[in-house]
């Protein structure tokens, strides 16, 4: 399965910084946890002068950024969930993850990567926008709200995949990782959820970055136990 979450960034944030969530099957049993992790470049700036946010969270003044980027367009309604990167350019270029719907009845919910270019006079606008399905791919067919090849769903709340990754993390040592959004969920045997962190590694002046982690949630719920399927 190719990396996709490394295209989707390269694409979007010209920086191959993340490791795509593959639809697949529940891991065997002898498949050995990942007890480490090993990013590559780990602490590097993104490629093309962007930078990953230090703090995601959307907050009131890019919420007022976002708002008037987006005023005026209509068809589907789009919901800043997170706030993953900056590009210093004649301004300021904005990378956002956000929740979004087709504004029809019975529309599935997806995810899109909106990138806001902010003039220096404050003026701001879109660059582009680009449909994210659960699993961290990038396909116009997310907007569609059809079933994504491997099950993959948009979970209608987050609890179970954050405690499924909170478990599953405790084994990684070396870099800090924070969920950003449990982004899809796989029904196999037991629970596959995919998870977009901000990682940053424990070293002196780390720089934070992103990836997917595929976190298994074993048959038998929590007394079934946890296991990290894919770090990218």
């Amino acid at each position: 399965m190719k990396k996709i979450t490394a295209i989707m960034l390269s694409v979007l944030l010209c920086a191959a910084v993340l490791a795509g969530c593959g639809a697949k099957s529940a891991p065997a049993e002898e498949s050995a946890p990942i007890e480490e992790s090993a990013p590559a470049e780990e602490g590097a700036p993104l490629l093309g002068g962007w930078t990953a946010a230090e703090d995601f969270a959307v907050g009131s003044e890019r919420q007022e950024l976002f708002d008037k980027a987006m005023e005026g367009l209509v068809g589907v309604d789009y919901e800043p969930i997170a706030y993953l990167a900056s590009q210093s350019v004649a301004g300021t270029n904005h990378a956002f993850l956000c929740s979004a719907r087709v504004v029809r009845p019975d529309a599935k919910p997806y995810y899109a990567l909106v990138r806001i270019y902010q003039d220096l006079q404050g003026g701001a606008e879109i660059l582009d926008i680009q449909a994210m399905a659960p699993n961290g791919e990038l396909s116009e067919d997310a907007a569609s709200g059809e079933a994504l090849a491997g099950g993959w769903s948009v979970p209608e709340s987050e609890e179970d995949g954050l405690a499924a990754f909170a478990m599953a993390s405790e084994r990684l040592l070396g870099v800090d990782y924070t969920p950003v959004k449990v982004l899809g969920e796989q029904v196999v045997s037991g629970k596959n959820y995919c998870v977009l962190c901000q990682a940053k590694a424990v070293a002196p002046d780390a720089k934070p970055y992103y990836c997917l982690v595929t976190v298994w949630q074993k048959p038998g719920g929590e007394l079934g136990g946890t296991e990290i399927t894919e770090l990218g």
